[in-house]
């Protein structure tokens, strides 16, 4: 018998709800299950959630992809914050009619069952009618916050590049002054392709709170969505971490098609360089590369 992980767990679920079948979830959760979500309200256990999360029937066609995902161990509990991003809809005479929404998940899962998740919705594209009335969208709870990532400031363990490249998106998206001045160092470098530098410095000096506001001045409702695809060494003391920016609601390409229900789509290259120090690994430069790419993956359900 397969020995499942948290990450097993996460997606079996998500894809018990991606596709509809609840057949296979009541061994993935505990009876007293609760869902707390913006979009779709507050539940408890798995039958009252199911019917929160049912997806119009006529609905046949689905793409969900998880980012972002961060985890730690907590009195026996494994507790993880990613991003979601799903793409549904019907598909019919070669034209699609897309539903799309994405935004913050949370998990918390002990002895494989999962006791608790959370979602907040950060955005939502294309046939919103289809849910009108069942669930609530952003300008509606755009203020509501359920989701706390405390926890990501707490110990100096190290937990690897990756998972300190997911934390600095995390504090990049929320605004998290104290996140971000933890994970990089006192004079790190931000180079944005066609951005002016200077404007998120004070006195020619970087400024976290300019650089912050920035940020979400220019995306409102931002989930800097990264899918890591390479790391390597520069010398024993600098490394560094290449990535791609996942859009999958920025306009151009919110329009998925009969050709494109499988692809993700990228709008940056994202070099995020590293030093040790004797405090451990700080990002010391994060370079920021316009450039449109996309990608075609077969499963309906992607973890990054």
């Amino acid at each position: 018998m397969l020995v499942k992980n948290y990450r097993n767990v996460m997606s079996d679920f998500l894809i018990c709800y991606e596709l509809g079948n609840w057949d296979n979830c009541k061994e993935l959760v505990n009876d007293d299950i609760v869902l707390e979500s913006t979009l779709a309200g507050t539940h408890r256990g798995i039958e009252e959630i199911k019917s929160a999360l049912q997806l119009p029937k006529e609905h046949n066609i689905s793409n969900m992809v998880i980012t972002n995902l961060i985890h730690r161990e907590a009195d026996g509990h494994d507790i993880v914050w990613c991003y979601m991003h799903h793409m549904t809809g019907v598909y019919q005479g070669r034209q699609l009619f897309p539903l799309i929404y994405g935004g913050k998940l949370y998990f918390d899962i002990c002895n494989n069952r999962i006791t608790n998740i959370k979602f907040e919705l950060g955005y939502e594209y294309g046939n919103t009618w289809a849910m009108n009335g069942i669930w609530k969208f952003y300008e509606e709870t755009k203020n509501t916050h359920l989701i706390s990532a405390d926890a990501l400031r707490l110990g100096g363990e190290t937990r690897g590049l990756r998972d300190l490249v997911n934390r600095f998106f995390w504090s990049v998206d929320h605004m998290d002054r104290a996140l971000f001045q933890k994970l990089c160092s006192r004079d790190v470098e931000i180079i944005k392709s066609g951005i002016d530098s200077s404007i998120y410095k004070k006195d020619g000096v970087f400024d976290v709170d300019r650089y912050l506001r920035f940020e979400k001045d220019f995306y409102e409702q931002n989930l800097y969505s990264i899918h890591i695809v390479d790391e390597s060494d520069i010398d024993p003391f600098h490394k560094k971490i290449t990535c791609w920016h996942l859009s999958p609601g920025r306009p151009g390409t919110k329009h998925y098609g009969a050709n494109t229900i499988y692809m993700q789509f990228y709008d940056e290259i994202i070099d995020v360089e590293f030093h040790r120090d004797k405090d451990g690994w700080k990002i010391g430069k994060v370079i920021f590369t316009a450039k449109s790419n996309q990608a075609e993956y077969s499963p309906k359900f992607l973890m990054l």
